[in-house]
């Protein structure tokens, strides 16, 4: 019995060091995955930050079309409103063209009728009364047909600048459009990147979990070796002491085993003594008082 509960002892012991030394690998590796959770979070940290950063872009760019859109709108108001400005105008500027031969010939026959008649034609003229009249109204209408003509090249002249004005801010719309397209293109983009690291984002904290779970089943293990360890160790301590009492309670049988052998041997060598007539030595745990 005391050796079999020897070899338990030996065997816990053994038991005792195998899980220990499972303890310390499960430690080690619940600190890797610890450390490996460390860094997905410090990734995930970056990412998100990165990704409130494109937001707040997107939230820039979005304001900036806005701005940009409501501007190109009143500009492509003000170019149709030029647009039929300059329409009306080429048609009149067309129209005063047209008639401008006819009426600069006019001008041009009073002026020369004017020039034709001597100064003295002229003189007789005027003091004839009714003929002198003639010759006023001529000057006069003469006069007004060219100050006529004057305005109205004048109109003539605005319709080009309008048609100049109006290039300049075709030009400008064209820019506008341009500017335009390049802000909705950086938007997509923005778009397109704050997507990809969402789903960066998405892939990571997935990741997490895994390793959370997995982490906290090593936890589990880690806890479940160490109540097994000491389990282990008060069967140990119960199987020690049953080790002691067992020793004690065999020493005790090996003593009392070697008293009576002893006094089994002093009693058959006072048989034997007796049978040949000598006196028997008086056994040994009194041969000291013996005279």
């Amino acid at each position: 019995m005391l050796i079999k509960v020897k070899a338990e002892v030996k065997e816990q012991s053994i038991a005792v060091a195998d899980e220990n030394e499972k303890i310390r690998e499960f430690v080690e590796v619940i600190k890797a995955k610890m450390q490996a959770i460390r860094e997905m979070l410090k990734d995930y940290t970056g990412l998100q930050e990165m990704r409130g950063r494109m937001l707040v872009q997107q939230q820039d760019r979005a304001e900036k079309i806005k701005a940009e859109k409501t501007e190109l709108e009143e500009s492509l108001l003000e170019t149709r409103g030029m647009k039929a400005k300059l329409e009306e105008a080429e048609l009149e500027a067309t129209k005063i063209l047209m008639r401008q031969p006819e009426a600069l010939a006019k001008v041009e026959e009073r002026r020369t009728r004017i020039k034709e008649m001597s100064p003295a034609q002229e003189l007789g003229t005027i003091q004839d009364g009714s003929a002198g009249e003639e010759l006023e109204a001529m000057k006069r209408d003469n006069k007004m047909e060219e100050q006529d003509v004057r305005t109205k090249l004048v109109a003539v002249v605005k319709a080009q600048e309008i048609k100049a004005k109006l290039a300049e801010r075709l030009t400008e719309l064209e820019a506008r459009k341009l500017r335009l397209e390049d802000l909705i293109a950086e938007g997509l983009d923005l778009g397109a990147k704050e997507q990809e690291a969402a789903g960066k984002m998405q892939k990571l904290a997935e990741k997490v979990d895994k390793a959370r779970s997995m982490l906290k089943n090593e936890r589990l293990r880690l806890e479940a070796s160490r109540a097994l360890v000491q389990q282990i160790k008060a069967r140990m301590v119960d199987s020690r002491a049953l080790r002691e009492r067992l020793s004690t309670e065999l020493m005790t049988i090996i003593a009392t085993d070697v008293r009576s052998l002893a006094h089994e041997q002093d009693i058959a060598r006072s048989t034997e003594l007796e049978f040949s007539g000598r006196r028997a030595p008086a056994p040994r745990h009194r041969r000291a008082h013996t005279v």
